[in-house]
């Protein structure tokens, strides 16, 4: 059923699935209501129920597209002849961004989906591509030449890597306490901030 969901007019789809995110997003599964859906959705009951024979496999196929659309976009669309991983990483948080253009909930329906599962549960869901692909954001191609003499650039890598994540997931529970609103002018102040101080201590 999925397949002929895969094959319609793409307008269509994507009404389906940012009706859809938008309702688990600001709902629990238990709460979230097929029938705003479909209203939302400007399309039939039995029009959905055709694509997916219930109301689990549509969000389990709205978990798997989200995470799939983030590593897929940030694999294709980053510019991984760019050596220095701050630009690099600025890239993702861009393309992240143009990510909610086509997907508007994406963020809100993902973050209330996975904010609860840990890294074992989410390799298990999706494999261990993730791993591969955030090994390589703070591995390949970055031009060490720009750290300073007798710095330890793996350290100094993972310091880097461990204040972003954890920058990120100090910034997920900000967007939970203001009820998933992104702020892109503050959360562009607060990365560049960072940014700059991290290229303080180890740029020279």
């Amino acid at each position: 059923m999925e397949d002929s969901f895969k094959n319609i007019d793409e307008e269509k789809r994507n009404r389906i699935i940012n009706s859809a995110m938008q309702e688990f997003g600001n709902n629990t599964y238990e709460k979230a209501s097929t029938n705003n859906i479909v209203k939302n959705a400007n399309i039939s009951k039995g029009a959905l129920f055709h694509y997916f024979k219930n109301k689990k496999a549509l969000y389990d196929y709205l978990e798997k597209l989200s995470y799939e659309v983030f590593f897929e976009t940030i694999k294709k669309k980053v510019d991984w002849n760019e050596t220095d991983i701050f630009k690099r990483l600025k890239q993702i948080v861009i393309v992240k961004i143009e990510i909610t253009k086509q997907y508007p909930h994406i963020f809100k329906f993902s973050l209330k989906t996975f904010e609860n599962k840990t890294q074992e549960e989410l390799n298990k869901l999706f494999g261990n591509e993730t791993l591969g692909l955030m090994k390589k954001v703070y591995s390949y191609n970055v031009d060490l030449t720009k750290f300073k003499e007798g710095i330890d650039t793996t350290k100094a890598i993972k310091i880097i890597r461990w204040t972003m994540e954890k920058y990120a997931d100090e910034y997920r529970e900000t967007l939970k306490l203001s009820e998933y609103k992104l702020n892109l002018k503050e959360l562009w102040e607060e990365f560049d901030q960072y940014v700059f101080m991290l290229k303080s201590a180890f740029y020279k």
